[in-house]
């Protein structure tokens, strides 16, 4: 009987610890979520830092001041305080008590921090270029992201998980506003913006749009609604004008009075709203994360009072139930015993069970039975002794056939008491095994007549009534075990064995629908799993192509980056080769022009012998004349004129082929000077043309030289989006690692979730029985 009635509890405990446990898991998990969400809101007070630091440091070093600001040594001071805070919060928890991950993360940031005075060394010496400083400080503060994204990573809990990473997305998002800050106030400061600088603004500013994007893809309503006050902000809209500005800088070469200091206090204002915001969203997982702890608690401390009162209780009633009928049971026996014995007159107690009550009943009616047949007997006996001593001299003759009739009814009187002694001792058998717990053990009816066939058939149909009461409740315990929650135990008991019947059957329902309840739990967290598990391989199949295309992007870039170099090389051999050409090209203009000039000289010249061939024709002319009247003054003289007719003839002849002479040459300069005349047209023509053609050679050598810089620059800018490529393509990468991780975890989520849900498919349930209130459980 101590076996039957501690089932229930000892089933009701299994269930319970199962509870427990769940619920100290929960609790566990809650309290671990908490102590790194204080280690990650230290981490994001030394991101938060560390982007002034660097903003200061870029526009430091962008601008002509020879030592470090007051301004940026104070803030080395802070950065350094939230550093120690960060450290120290870590050995607060113990590493020992941190995932592998988080630890390493703590240990690598430590040896960063300790690089920091180099660092900063070298910008007061202001001998470190701004970029690299720059890409210093973006690496530690990718380390501090990378450990809030593991933090991420450490809860059991979905929804929490998934807050933690919204969180670190808003963290990234502040981080790229704090390098665009860096960037663009640099740039502000320098008073230009090359190509590099530009594309990787306009990098820092798509990915902010994409870090809130995902930030609200995984964000609570209440933390979506926190962060949508940034776009109310002045700051917000001042900060869009400027960026305008800086986009516009390479075609308008202005910038519109916008200062390194304005841009830095523009950005600083905004990103302060960003940590304020940040602030409250840690707040919000935080109390969450102590509102699951607190949760887990009671629920923890609530299962454990419940399931120590049920069987606090279980047990005092088991106890009372099992003492108080082993009590009346036992006294009975007593009782029995004592009559069995030959004590009929022992007085048979009182039995508090309605079972047992009717069994002292039954008891006493057989004694009192007993009593009356021994009483009979006692008359019979004492009438017969009486009618033999009165007849004894009557019946003289018949007394040896008197004796035998005597020694007959002597002897039946003899066998009725043996048969009553022999009912007495089965009466007590059964009662005996019913106080050991077997209560299938009964009386024969056979040879019982009269009150003992009563009291035998009371005694049995006690017997039958507590075996059947028993077996039904252990055949709802074997079904309870077996995971059969549909079974009921059967109307029509009465007394203890109702009460009994009630309570089984409320506990049957009580784990039916906890099993129900879970059940339904373990369906909603597998299709919730399986939807997140969905999405995110999509998002890791888009990263992944992403990451393909960004590399493909990134290799064509660098092929294109080689055709710019050599295409720089041949810009500035042209450069070079114009720059030969302009020279021989002065160099012709001026020999054209000294030809002109020598042209015009032997123009003067050929015009001054003209003149002079035209005074020798004159004088052929007049010779020829002075001859002719020599010729006719010589005829007038006869013979003595003879020799100088001659000599005349000869003269005029002399002037004849000199003015024809003269006449050739005329011609011939005059051809010249015509000549002449043309080549100084066509040398004057040949100078313009020259003159334009050097012109034209200045200008195309000075558009090469603006060609083979403008090559140069976008070999530098094709270098550096390059470089933000390769680094695009590195963090996409790790995006697509971190989604196969999410969904790796998803993926053992969804196969805890499946262990569950057929570990409570086990466990058969009546769901519309349970759907509505029992009316037999009162």
């Amino acid at each position: 009987m101590v076996m039957t009635l501690g089932m229930p509890a000892f089933l009701a405990l299994l269930f319970g610890v199962f509870l427990i446990v769940e619920r100290w898991t929960a609790l566990g998990d809650a309290r671990q979520v908490q102590r790194l969400m204080a280690l990650a809101e230290a981490a994001a007070a030394v991101a938060h830092d560390q982007q002034l630091e660097r903003g200061m440091t870029s526009l430091f070093l962008n601008g002509k001041d020879a030592a470090a600001p007051d301004k940026l040594t104070a803030q080395w001071a802070q950065t350094d305080a939230a550093r120690a805070a960060l450290i120290t919060r870590a050995e607060t928890i113990g590493l020992d008590g941190l995932p592998p991950q988080v630890a390493a993360l703590v240990a690598e940031l430590q040896g960063d921090f300790d690089k920091s005075a180099d660092l900063r060394s070298a910008v007061d010496a202001r001998a470190i270029p701004a970029p690299e400083a720059i890409d210093y400080y973006t690496e530690m503060n990718d380390d501090v992201l990378q450990l809030v994204e593991v933090v991420a990573s450490a809860s059991a809990d979905a929804e929490v998980n998934a807050r933690i990473t919204s969180y670190a997305a808003f963290m990234t998002a502040k981080e790229r506003a704090g390098l665009e800050r860096a960037l663009g106030a640099g740039a502000f400061r320098k008073g230009t913006f090359d190509t590099a600088v530009l594309l990787k603004m306009r990098a820092m500013v798509a990915q902010q749009d994409q870090a809130l994007q995902f930030f609200a893809a995984f964000a609570t309503e209440e933390d979506r609604a926190t962060v949508t006050r940034l776009q109310d902000l002045p700051a917000a809209a001042e900060l869009a004008r400027m960026r305008e500005i800086a986009f516009r800088f390479p075609e308008t070469q202005d910038l519109g009075g916008v200062t390194g200091e304005a841009f830095f206090a523009t950005t600083t204002a905004r990103i302060e709203a960003m940590k304020q915001l940040e602030t409250e969203i840690g707040a919000h997982i935080a109390a969450a994360a102590a509102e699951r702890a607190r949760m887990a608690l009671i629920g923890f401390l609530g299962y454990g009072a419940i399931i120590a009162g049920a069987l606090l209780v279980s047990m005092l009633t088991g106890t009372w139930s099992v003492l108080r009928t082993e009590s009346d049971v036992g006294a009975l026996v007593r009782a029995a015993d004592a009559m069995a014995g030959g004590q009929l007159d022992v007085v048979l107690p009182e039995p508090r069970l309605r079972e047992t009550a009717r069994m002292g009943s039954a008891l006493d009616s057989f004694r009192v039975s007993i009593l009356d047949g021994q009483e009979i007997a006692r008359r019979a006996e004492e009438e017969r002794e009486a009618h033999r001593q009165s007849e004894a001299q009557r019946e003289a003759a018949a007394r040896a056939g008197k004796e035998a009739r005597l020694a007959r009814e002597a002897e039946a009187a003899r066998l009725e008491a043996e048969r009553d002694r022999q009912i007495a001792a089965e009466i007590s058998a059964v009662v005996t095994a019913c106080a050991e717990g077997d209560f299938s053990r009964r009386i024969p009816l056979d040879d019982k007549e009269g009150i003992l066939a009563q009291i035998c058939a009371g005694l049995n149909r006690i017997g039958e009534i507590t075996d059947a009461g028993i077996a039904e409740v252990n055949t709802a315990l074997r079904h309870l075990a077996e995971g059969d929650l549909t079974y009921r135990i059967r109307d029509g008991f009465v007394g203890v064995f109702a009460e009994m019947a009630r309570s089984v059957r409320a506990a049957n329902d009580s784990i039916a629908r906890t099993v129900l309840t879970i059940e339904a739990a373990s369906v909603t967290i597998d299709g919730s799993s399986s939807e997140i598990s969905t999405a995110a391989n999509d998002l890791a199949r888009r990263s992944e192509q992403n990451a393909a295309m960004l590399e493909q992007t990134a290799s064509a870039l660098e092929e294109m980056s080689g055709s710019i170099g050599s295409m720089a090389g041949i810009a500035n051999d042209a450069k070079d080769r114009m720059r030969e050409i302009s020279r021989r090209a002065e160099t012709g203009n001026g020999i054209a022009t000294q030809a002109m000039e020598a042209m015009d000289s032997i123009r003067q010249s050929s015009e001054r012998i003209a003149g002079v061939l035209q005074v020798i024709d004159d004088i052929a002319f007049q010779t020829n004349l002075l001859a002719l009247n020599a010729g006719v003054e010589a005829a007038r003289a006869g013979e003595s004129g003879r020799g100088f007719a001659v000599v005349a003839s000869e003269v005029r002849a002399l002037a004849q082929r000199s003015s024809d002479a003269s006449r050739e040459i005329a011609q011939i300069i005059g051809t010249a000077t015509q000549d002449v005349g043309r080549g100084v047209e066509m040398v004057d023509q040949t100078a313009g043309a020259l003159g334009q053609i050097v012109g034209t050679i200045r200008e195309a050598l000075d558009r090469i030289e603006h060609i083979a810089g403008a090559v140069g620059e976008t070999e530098v800018g094709i270098a550096e989006i390059s470089k933000a490529t390769t680094e695009l393509d590195r963090v996409t990468q790790q995006n697509a690692a971190m989604f196969e991780q999410t969904n790796a975890a998803l993926g053992a989520l969804r196969i805890e979730a499946d262990a569950l849900v057929a570990n409570v498919a086990q466990f058969r349930t009546d769901k519309d029985e349970l759907s509505a209130p029992r009316g037999r459980a009162a």
